[in-house]
């Protein structure tokens, strides 16, 4: 690292140490150290004669004073000669010195100057740096479309930094629809690149439930990731919340969370973490989760049965674990059409949701609502197949209205609603009155339970995950599905008819 740090803006600082923290104005990396007086001679004949990167090079040096004496007057007239020959590198230094008041007066429209004309030659920091600059309004008119553009330019480079700032511009709703679930699929993508303050925010969305399922394990999982990434003056924070949130767990959960933050490495998917084998949808006995009846087939597999619904044209369905996480072989089939074998593809146990393939194109896949969200009251409409064998076999539609915008015991990965719950229809779409997918069914509360502990029995106490928790899964797994904002209601057979061409009958040998 460099032997000076940068002097940042007050108002930068405090962003630094936000949740919704754009990245760090960066600092001046080490320059490339000579190995020996003769290579310095040679470098000070190139930059002598032009040669841009040798001047950067030697700038750098200077800055840093490495194999020179520390001199900055030298080292910011090298680095503007790099600049002014058309050196990408040298732009961007010579950018940050103005940014940050290093050897020259600092100066905000010059830094972006400088930032820009790297940033045009498709230089990914620099496109980043001046996104944040129009984001933050320093030295340029503030443009939240234009830090936009710029972030996702510099993300299509893989720039972990950028993919960061793309989810601090949706978390704020600066420019754009405010959306969460957008907002932490970037923080996850920065996250996984090795950003540290990717990590601090997507831990925080998990500690929060802001566009993911609220998960105190993996929030404490990526704080602890996230400490020893981020600067000094930032690991404090993240040391602070990761403690706040080992309140909530046992010392089994923390053991396990500590032992895989020391073994993650950069790319490493890690979206759910399994102390306890069993799934945590299960750990509340009151649920009733039976996918359908059971039966056999001729070599005497069991067999189970369950709903699904397709989320894209390449044939992806989603599904609960439950129906299709422990399966010897699957099959699923869209009605009036044959059926056709699936293959597993990706599960999350912890929060009952999988995803099967199926080896044909989707004519039709459902589309997920976007905002508002739904409130309680709001009509909503149930397919699936239930009770496959004995009801209708192409579909069974049931209305009934939003209860509550949380689970059993406040879990906001669930939702309460009023339709009619029976076996098999664990998996299917929950939908809003405008054809939109708001939900995936998983259970009811179990009333046989329910009346032994209270003597009375539940009535249309039944449960879906959130689409939200659906969308982050699907992010996780790199699914690309629809979303459309909230459309006007229509006659629930309207409704039926649009969920009937994506809902899919899944069947499970065990």
């Amino acid at each position: 690292m460099v032997r000076f740090r940068l002097s940042l803006p007050g108002a930068l600082f405090a962003l630094l140490l936000g949740l919704l923290a754009p990245a760090a104005v960066p600092a001046i990396p080490r320059a490339e150290t000579a190995e020996s007086p003769a290579r310095l001679e040679d470098l000070r004949a190139r930059a002598d004669k032009g040669d841009s990167d040798a001047e950067r090079r030697l700038g750098e040096l200077y800055l840093n004073g490495d194999m020179v004496p520390r001199d900055l007057d030298e080292g910011v007239r090298w680095a503007r000669a790099s600049a002014e020959h058309g050196n990408v590198f040298g732009e961007t230094l010579l950018a940050k010195l103005y940014l940050a008041g290093i050897g020259v007066p600092k100066d905000f429209v010059t830094a972006a100057k400088w930032y820009r004309l790297a940033a045009e030659k498709g230089h990914a920091p620099a496109q980043n740096q001046i996104g944040l600059l129009h984001q933050l309004g320093l030295g340029v008119t503030q443009d939240f479309a234009e830090a936009l553009k710029w972030y996702r330019l510099a993300a299509k480079q893989h720039l972990a930094a950028a993919e960061n700032n793309i989810g601090a511009i949706y978390a704020k709703g600066q420019g754009v629809a405010q959306d969460n679930v957008e907002a932490a699929k970037w923080y996850r993508a920065a996250a996984m690149r090795g950003n540290g303050i990717g990590q601090f925010n997507l831990a925080s969305y998990y500690r929060q439930g802001l566009g993911l399922p609220k998960d105190n394990l993996l929030a404490y999982f990526w704080y602890n990731v996230a400490g020893s990434r981020l600067a000094a003056s930032q690991q404090q924070s993240a040391a602070r919340a990761r403690d706040a949130v080992a309140l909530q767990l046992t010392a089994a959960q923390v053991a396990r969370a500590q032992q895989l933050a020391r073994a993650w490495k950069p790319g490493q998917e890690i979206t759910a973490i399994d102390v306890d084998p069993k799934p945590a949808i299960r750990r509340s006995r009151d649920i009733d989760h039976r996918a359908a009846e059971s039966g056999r087939n001729r070599s005497g597999q069991a067999r189970a049965s369950g709903t699904g619904f397709l989320v894209s044209r390449a044939g992806h369905v989603l599904t609960n674990a439950h129906v299709a996480g422990a399966c010897s072989a699957l099959e699923a089939h869209r009605v009036g059409e044959p059926a056709v074998k699936a293959e597993l593809v990706a599960q999350d146990r912890q929060n009952d949701l999988a995803l099967i393939k199926l080896p044909i194109a989707a004519p039709q896949v459902a589309s997920f609502r976007g905002d508002p969200g739904v409130r309680m009251g709001d009509t909503v409409v149930e397919f699936g197949f239930p009770l496959n064998g004995t009801l209708a076999s192409d579909g069974n539609l049931t209305i009934g209205f939003v209860s509550a915008l949380a689970g059993l015991r406040d879990d906001s990965r669930f939702m309460q609603f009023s339709a009619p719950v029976q076996p098999g229809n664990s998996g299917g779409p929950l939908v809003d009155g405008g054809g939109s997918v708001v939900g995936v069914v998983t259970g009811k509360l179990d009333a046989v339970r329910v009346a032994a502990a209270t003597g009375d029995i539940p009535q249309n106490a039944n449960f879906a995950i959130k689409g939200s928790v659906a969308r982050a899964f699907l992010d996780a797994n790199g699914i690309a599905y629809r979303l459309a904002q909230s459309q006007p209601e229509m006659r629930p057979a309207d409704v039926g008819e649009i969920a009937r061409g994506f809902t899919v009958l899944v069947r499970c040998w065990k």
